[in-house]
């Protein structure tokens, strides 16, 4: 069964369903549309379960889009069917779904004010179990505390039991450990409670006195469905379902490349080697961000394949620009996520990007992503030493958006500040050397040339830039050079797992206690990493940032350093 609603919507955590009008794109290639104050839309839909039955009791959780989803602007209970109904205005929202002993959906949803209704229904999937290391259950005789937390025992039939003490005529409880990221109620109840945080409780009408509890998991729901999650639309939006296939297998990969991830860091430490494939998704979004007739698709294939580059894939510069080509400046798009910009602009050179940030700033609806443009132009006007530019871009970003609070940590971070420039004294600086544990100063360097090398395990750049410096010191370092590499990373140990590797970095070395945040980093201007400053025997800075970094480092060196005789 199906009903009547006005929105978009997205499966989303281990699918999700986007529901959107795309009506009035034609012209402006807009995915999401510009909205009109038109009043309350009702929203409609019907939950089903995993074997295709009504679920209940299940809710609904609604968010802003960005918010989760124990945050809700609205909390609304379905019916004995499974229905659910709401009104809202227009604008972009989540739908958290949940019904017992399923998977919470998060269903992201556009609300625009034209275009015909969109009828469908979501079947969702139960949650996976794993029941090798036990059942532990909780409840209301020891106040749902998970330091308390028993232990059933399992029973020959398959079964666990447990005995409590129960103190009242009412009894709710809990499973935890057994569904990844869930507690879940057990199979023994009356009815069940929402706790409020997508979990579920079961109760039961009970005399006082000790109780026996029975869990036995043949009653849980099954997935014998493969594709569940799954949602069904009716005429015209059945190419809504390409879009639900292309976040659900995005989704698939991400969580393939979090464990991944994880079980390499406990394995081998750093993950400055990690490799993951990602050749077949990132050929699929590719696809369809080229063949897909219908323009909603293949934004969102768009979208998605920009969010590749979140899971160590590099996207060349080529397919950066058709990203952009494909989702326009004033797209809402941007607006779900709007670092992807940044990301993007990463692969592009200053010339090319430019005038696509400037477009967004001057077209998209959303402040929120007309400042993430202009903060990407002003790091690029200081990455290529305009300071007088980038002082006027910062004024722009401060004076327009500095009320937004996601701006004003960029604010800090982006500010160009008293510079660093050639001719300058360095600053004052006391570090501890991780090799010996010595304090070194700048006091201590006087009358001789160092190089500081500002990087940190984690960081792209910085290890795509350790040969240089590598070649660098095998070149300089007998000639009078000093090379100190400070380390931004969250602890040493990341240092030493680095360093262990296949960059020993065999000159002095330090951890900096704060990073990007530490007042060294504010001493020296750091906004960015990697970054090299080269300062003389007077103690006054030679050069810095763009004049030192990349492939010229060596070049750089052998100009600056004529005083240093083979």
């Amino acid at each position: 069964m199906s009903a009547k609603l006005k929105p978009w919507m997205t499966k989303h955590l281990l699918s999700i369903i986007f529901i959107s009008l795309i009506t009035l794109i034609f012209n402006n290639s807009n995915l999401f549309l510009s909205l009109a104050a038109s009043g309350p839309i009702a929203i409609q839909g019907q939950i089903l379960d995993a074997a295709g039955n009504p679920a209940g009791p299940a809710y609904r959780n609604l968010t802003n889009f960005n918010e989760v989803y124990y945050h809700p602007l609205q909390t609304v209970q379905t019916g004995p069917d499974g229905r659910f109904s709401l009104a809202v205005e227009p604008g972009v929202y989540k739908f958290w779904i949940s019904t017992v002993n399923h998977e919470m959906a998060s269903v992201p949803l556009y609300v625009s004010e034209t275009g015909p209704t969109i009828a469908f229904t979501i079947r969702l999937r139960p949650c996976r179990f794993q029941l090798t290391a036990g059942v532990k259950i909780s409840g209301d005789w020891q106040g749902f505390n998970p330091d308390r937390d028993g232990k059933m025992q399992p029973q020959p039939d398959g079964t666990f039991v447990s005995e409590v003490n129960n103190g009242s005529y009412q009894l709710t409880y809990q499973l935890t450990d057994i569904a990844t990221g869930l507690n879940i109620g057990g199979t023994m109840a009356d009815s069940y409670q929402y706790d409020g945080l997508g979990d579920y409780r079961s109760s039961l009408k009970v005399k006082p006195g000790k109780l026996k509890l029975v869990f036995d998991p043949a009653k849980l729901p099954q997935a014998e469905d493969p594709d569940l999650p799954r949602v069904v639309y009716q005429k015209p939006y059945q190419y809504l379902e390409k879009i639900f296939r292309i976040a659900a297998r995005f989704d698939q990969q991400s969580q393939k490349f979090q464990t991944a991830l994880q079980a390499y860091r406990a394995n081998r430490g750093n993950p400055a080697d990690f490799f993951f494939n990602n050749k077949e998704l990132r050929a699929f979004l590719e696809d369809r961000m080229r063949h897909e007739p219908e323009l909603a698709v293949r934004q969102f294939a768009a979208l998605y394949l920009g969010r590749l580059s979140n899971m160590n894939t590099k996207l060349d510069p080529a397919v950066s620009q058709e990203i952009f080509s494909t989702i326009p400046p004033d797209s809402r798009l941007w607006d779900i996520e709007p670092q992807l910009i940044a990301q993007l602009c990463n692969r592009l050179t200053g010339q090319t990007i430019e005038p696509v940030l400037q477009k967004i700033v001057a077209q998209n609806s959303s402040r929120r992503v007309q400042a993430e443009a202009l903060k990407d132009m002003v790091i690029i006007a200081q990455n290529n030493g305009e300071k007088e530019k980038a002082k006027a871009l910062y004024a722009q970003l401060k004076g327009r958006y500095g009320d937004l609070k996601e701006v004003q940590l960029e604010l800090v971070i982006v500010n160009p500040g008293p510079q660093l420039e050639a001719g300058k004294p360095a600053p004052n600086f006391t570090i501890k050397l991780l090799d010996n544990g010595q304090t070194l100063t700048n006091r201590d360097l006087q009358g001789k040339y160092y190089l500081l090398d500002f990087w940190a395990s984690w960081c792209g750049g910085c290890q795509a830039e350790r040969p240089l410096v590598q070649e660098a010191y095998q070149k300089f370092q007998g000639r009078g050079l000093t090379f100190i590499s400070l380390s931004l990373d969250r602890n040493p140990e990341d240092v030493a797992k680095f360093r262990a590797g296949k960059w020993r970095m065999p000159w002095c070395n330090a951890w900096v206690d704060g990073g990007l945040g530490s007042q060294l980093a504010r001493d020296f201007n750091i906004k960015y990493i990697p970054k090299l400053i080269l300062v003389g025997p007077d103690g006054r800075i030679i050069a810095t940032g763009a004049e030192l970094g990349g492939a010229k480092l060596s070049e750089k060196l052998e100009q600056y350093l004529t005083a240093i005789k083979k």
